[in-house]
């Protein structure tokens, strides 16, 4: 509150007028905007009261010489967006809707972040599908033959490790940028592959780090849809691989459902 209405609160006379009007004007809520990647979100804190006095001139009314423009209510003449669901809070704050045309537009990177988590929310789940495929000694083998030799290859592991190279490609273009070698890749890929000699254990770290780094790319997005879309992602694996305790993979914690 300003200074001559708080003067006017803790000098003067409850009885007065100008008391009233000093005291509804200090219970004015006061607003603040905060951005958010949703857009610009406001922010409503009604002032704590508790140690002023009441006024107890007439019913608090302004006198009819000093009308007192009415202050922002939320949802109707404040001109902004309608409070969402939650009420005020014992604090006295409370936070209304992004207002549309207010989202800060994305950064190149956060871009570039998008454009992958799509293609990552293609691949992942074909990947996922077919994984057990992967770890097929006689597709592997059948790959490593000129000629037809991957013609002979069944449907799932084709499937699965197409959809892993591509998968791959795009986990070490977003990690490192387009500078990015062979051997990277093949590191890359080695984390991500089953192999005849993984357990349950290891499977089951493997396609947590698969969908890590789905959650990682897509939260580098800044995207609340491509985020809510790599957690569907990880809440289908964990259904067809249920965690019994937090995994942390490459940094990123994948709790139990």
């Amino acid at each position: 509150m300003d200074a001559q209405v708080g003067n006017i609160l803790l000098r003067g006379d409850p009885s007065t007028a100008d008391y009233a009007y000093a005291y509804q004007i200090a219970s004015q809520p006061k607003i603040t905007m905060q951005q958010t990647p949703n857009g610009l979100v406001p922010v409503y804190q009604t002032p704590d009261l508790s140690s002023i006095r009441q006024p107890t001139y007439g019913k608090s009314a302004a006198p009819a010489s000093a009308p007192i423009a009415p202050g922002p209510r939320i949802g109707t003449d404040s001109g902004l967006s309608p409070a969402i669901g939650t009420q005020p809070s014992s604090t006295g704050i409370s936070v209304g809707s992004a207002i549309p045309g207010t989202k800060a537009p994305a950064t190149e990177a956060q871009q570039r972040a998008g454009v992958l988590t799509g293609q990552l929310e293609y691949d992942v789940p074909i990947i996922l599908q077919n994984y057990d495929s992967l770890s097929d000694l006689k597709s592997k083998t059948l790959g490593k033959l000129p000629g037809v030799g991957p013609a002979f290859q069944s449907d799932s592991y084709k499937s699965a490790s197409q959809a892993l190279d591509a998968s791959v490609q795009t986990i070490v273009f977003e990690l490192s940028g387009a500078n990015t070698g062979a051997e990277e890749k093949r590191s890359t890929a080695k984390s991500l592959t089953p192999n005849v000699f993984d357990g349950p254990k290891q499977i089951q770290e493997k396609k947590a780090r698969l969908v890590a780094y789905v959650k990682s790319v897509a939260d580098a997005s800044g995207d609340p849809e491509k985020k809510a879309k790599a957690q569907a992602i990880l809440t289908s694996l964990n259904q067809s691989t249920p965690f019994t305790k937090p995994v942390v993979i490459d940094g990123v914690t994948i709790e139990p459902m």
